[in-house]
């Protein structure tokens, strides 16, 4: 409903991208559906882990709103929660936050009570920044001093959180109110990192000196704070609100002095460097274009997102780059480097989501060897988005909101500055690889369905791609995993033949029983003069009928009248005019396939059985049987049923046509019976 009725073209893209419909659950115990639910994000031991979020902003003052579940609010409660549920031994020991609550108008005493009241309800300890639209000149860090006055230390005036100490760092005594820059030290399992907070809100250091808690000139605190550090052995991680990369376009949130700063802090042996970047996730180098850099991460999606996609020459946030997420920030101190006191630092981004579920792009019943896209999409907190004034022409609103839903895998990047892209984290498994399995895109096309070969030609397992081989025949439950939650659905593969660039994959060996062949029991001992048992037959012989007695020669009486003579079948002599009765049922072998004649000068003539859909491998076999008549040959090839035939006749008795004194006088014809048989290879 918070769409646009324009019956116009731009009307229904906006109604497309927005996808307001949705289906939601009512009432006690309804149970989710078997197929969706909970997965811990990994947390791993051994670095220091720090989580990082920013950007929770309305457009203007919105402490009046705190009822209407407005986006910034709804992201941030939802982004505090998730933090909390990751806490444990390894998980993140605070939480970092990089500023930034009002875009107009500047922080005010209402919306400063707000932002404090959002972020006291995290059970981690919470060290914000103030922002650079908060300050609004200078007027909104006092509001920001007051509002935070009751934070734990060294933010605030309450008790130190556990694990979190200030001895021994270099500092002026604080006056009323919070901090605007300040460190400490965090201990626990992997090590001890040191967090240094900066004021550069109104530009530069400098430039944010006057309003400053406690009053003292920042550039030298912080080398101080460094060079400390760095004497005690303790990895240090500095976290301001604007970016330090002065030549990255968009140049959204500048510091005017970042180069300077940034220098200070790669002499001082800072690790990295996090700060506020509007609506998007980044990673840039800092100092820009210095021959000794260290890595820094804006982030800023807990607000609204970007409408503005592949956004190229134009200074505003771009949603290819806004996937609503918390920074996980990792510091392995057990590798810092004595020389610099640098550890290695990295980032990962738990989307932030309220259910995923998966999309089969090309269904769930697939053939072999074929590949198949799968997605999973992950819908974003529910809040109030952000839209401007309908236009006057089309009654379409600008800016129409942005995209609800987080892509797994994102939306492909095509556009300069895709290197600097942070993708949330997610994991795509079946429980049957053999059956199929997750492969690797190949990287230099554009086609999401061509899967990369290595150098031995077969394709390349990967869990971060939503791109589904099929190997062999049979059913696996394909499972997309992101922001502690997980979404399966069952595939089942075809029968088919095997064809690139999948190809196929061996099956488990346990997927084949062997059983072991049992001896058979010995036959028991016949009974005393008992008769010798006859073997058994593999047919039931035709019922014999014993020849009548002779007659005398003369007329016989009552006698029907002889038939003719019946005539003479050239080929078979012996058989023609025996009495049907006593010969077994003979089923004659189907007709061979037509076969068109060879045209001269042409190829030979193949025939194919048809395959409607190549779902199964055959060998089909044809058999092609002729005879040739040869003028004054002598041969005769007598066919394998033929001495049966005379046997069964001799015993029924030669009467049958005229006693044992008839004789042949035609002369077989000679035949050759010449047999092709063609086989098609398995493929």
């Amino acid at each position: 409903g918070r769409g646009t009725s324009a019956r116009n073209g731009g009307g229904r893209a906006i109604r497309e991208r927005v996808r307001t419909g949705a289906v939601f659950r009512y009432g006690a115990g309804g149970a989710a559906p078997p197929t969706a639910g909970a997965q811990p994000v990994p947390m791993p031991p051994g670095p220091v882990r720090l989580a990082v979020t920013g950007h929770a902003q309305c457009d203007s003052s919105c402490a009046d709103l705190a009822l209407q579940g407005l986006g910034p609010d709804r992201s941030l409660l939802a982004a505090l929660q998730k933090v909390a549920a990751m806490a444990g031994a390894t998980g993140p020991r605070a939480l970092l936050h990089t500023g930034n609550r009002v875009k107009e108008g500047g922080l005010g005493e209402a919306d400063a009570a707000r932002y404090a009241e959002l972020l006291g309800s995290s059970s981690l300890p919470v060290f914000p920044a103030l922002g650079s639209d908060d300050a609004a000149g200078g007027a909104g860090a006092a509001a920001f001093r007051s509002a935070f006055a009751s934070f734990p230390a060294p933010f605030g005036s309450g008790a130190p959180p556990a694990g979190i100490s200030t001895a021994g760092i270099p500092g002026a005594p604080p006056g009323p109110g919070a901090r605007t820059h300040y460190a400490f030290d965090t201990g626990g399992a992997g090590g001890t990192v040191r967090v240094i907070v900066i004021d550069n809100s109104l530009g530069s250091l400098a430039a944010s000196d006057p309003h400053q808690n406690p009053p003292e000139p920042q550039l030298p605190w912080l080398q101080a704070v460094l060079a400390d550090a760095r004497a005690e052995g303790i990895p240090t991680v500095v976290m301001g609100n604007r970016s330090l990369n002065v030549n990255f376009s968009p140049k959204l949130n500048i510091a005017s002095d970042g180069t300077l700063v940034a220098q200070a802090l790669v002499d001082g042996g800072a690790s990295a460097y996090l700060f506020d970047r509007p609506e998007e996730n980044r990673t840039l180098r800092i100092p820009a274009g210095g021959a000794e850099t260290i890595p820094s991460y804006g982030v800023g999606t807990l607000g609204y997102r970007s409408q503005i996609s592949g956004a190229v020459g134009l200074e505003v946030a771009d949603s290819l780059f806004g996937d609503s997420g918390v920074l996980m920030l990792e510091i392995d101190a057990s590798q810092r480097d004595p020389a610099t006191n640098r550890a290695p630092a990295s980032v990962r981004l738990i989307p932030l989501i309220e259910d995923l579920s998966l999309e089969a792009t090309d269904g769930t019943l697939l053939r072999r060897s074929r590949p198949a896209l799968f997605r999973g999409l992950g819908r974003r907190p529910r809040g109030g988005d952000r839209w401007g004034q309908a236009s006057a022409g089309s009654g379409n609103p600008n800016p129409s909101g942005g995209d609800p839903y987080t892509l797994f895998p994102p939306a492909p990047c095509f556009i300069a500055g895709c290197s600097a892209r942070i993708a949330p984290e997610y994991t795509f498994t079946s429980s049957d690889p053999d059956i199929a399995d997750f492969v690797k895109q190949d990287p230099a096309s554009n086609n999401l369905r061509k899967p990369f070969l290595d150098a031995d030609d077969k394709v390349v397992t990967d869990n971060s791609s939503g791109l589904l081989c099929t190997f062999n025949a049979g059913t696996t439950t394909v499972t997309v995993a992101a922001g502690g939650f997980s979404y399966s659905e069952q595939v089942r593969v075809l029968p088919g033949s095997v064809l690139r660039p999948c190809g196929t994959r061996p099956l488990r060996p346990d997927r084949f029983t062997r059983g072991v062949p049992q001896a058979a029991p010995p036959a028991p001992p016949p009974p005393p003069n008992s008769p010798p048992s006859n073997p058994p037959l593999d047919f039931e012989p035709p019922a014999l009928t014993p020849p009548p007695p002779a007659l005398p020669p003369g007329p016989v009486p009552n006698a029907p009248p002889t038939p003719p003579p019946a005539p003479v079948d050239p080929y078979f002599p012996l058989v023609t005019g025996i009495a049907l009765g006593a010969v077994p049922a003979i089923v004659p072998p189907p007709p061979p396939p037509i076969v068109r004649p060879l045209p001269p000068g042409g190829a030979p003539a193949r025939t194919y059985q048809v395959e409607e859909r190549r779902e199964e491998e055959a060998a089909i076999e044809e058999s092609k049987a002729f005879s040739r008549h040869e003028e004054g040959g002598s041969e005769l090839i007598v066919p394998t049923y033929l001495p049966g035939l005379i046997l069964i006749l001799a015993l029924a008795g030669a009467s049958v046509r005229g006693g044992p004194g008839a004789r042949r006088r035609n002369r077989p014809a000679p035949a050759t019976n010449i047999a092709v048989r063609t086989q098609r290879s398995r493929r």
